[in-house]
C-alpha cells in the first residue's frame, strides 16, 4: 500500500500515512512540534541580539496568514521596553547556527487509497535538506505518536 495511488511529481520520499481525519490534527502538532524548536533556538540566537519570530500573522481582506520561522528581528532594549527591528528573510550572520527547517515548507500531502500521506515534496533539491528532514519530521511524528493516539500514525 505504500507508494500506490502517490503522484511521483510531488513526492519524492513518502514519511507516513494516516486516516484523513487526522490529517488537522497531525499538522496542528507538526506546526506546534516546530513552534518549540523555534523557541529553542531563539534562546541560542539571542546571544547576538536576533530572534527569529516563531509566528507572524497577517489579516488582509478578511483572510488570516500564518508565517512560521521567516522573519527575522535585532531585540534592542529601550528603557524598559524591547523593540523589534526587522532585519529581513534571511539568516542575518553567517557564524550563528541554522535554524530549524519548517516541516510545512517541505511537505505535501497526497491521498492514497483512503489514506493521507506525508511526503516530502519533489521541488526540495537538496539531499541534505531531505535527510535532516526526513530525521526531524520522524521525530516531529513520534512526538505527535506521544501526544495523541497511535491510531492517527500509520507506516
Amino acid at each position: 500500500m505504500l507508494g500506490a495511488g502517490i503522484n511521483a511529481l510531488t513526492c519524492i520520499v513518502k514519511i507516513a500515512c494516516f486516516p484523513q481525519e487526522c490529517v488537522k490534527r497531525i499538522t496542528s502538532c507538526l506546526i506546534d512540534l516546530y513552534r518549540s524548536k523555534l523557541y529553542e533556538y531563539n534562546r541560542i540566537v539571542r546571544r547576538w541580539g536576533l530572534i527569529l519570530k516563531p509566528v507572524h500573522i497577517v489579516i488582509s481582506k478578511g483572510k488570516t496568514y500564518f508565517y512560521y520561522g521567516k522573519y527575522w528581528y535585532r531585540l534592542e532594549k529601550r528603557g524598559t521596553r524591547l523593540k523589534w527591528i526587522y532585519v529581513g528573510k534571511t539568516k542575518p550572520l553567517k557564524e550563528i547556527p541554522d535554524p530549524p527547517i519548517n516541516p510545512l515548507s517541505i511537505v505535501s500531502i497526497s491521498s492514497s487509497e483512503g489514506l493521507m500521506c506525508l511526503c516530502i515534496k519533489s521541488d526540495v533539491k537538496d539531499p541534505h535538506v531531505v535527510r535532516t528532514a526526513v530525521r526531524e519530521l520522524l521525530q516531529y511524528l513520534r512526538a505527535v505518536a506521544d501526544r495523541y493516539s497511535v491510531q492517527c500514525i500509520g507506516s
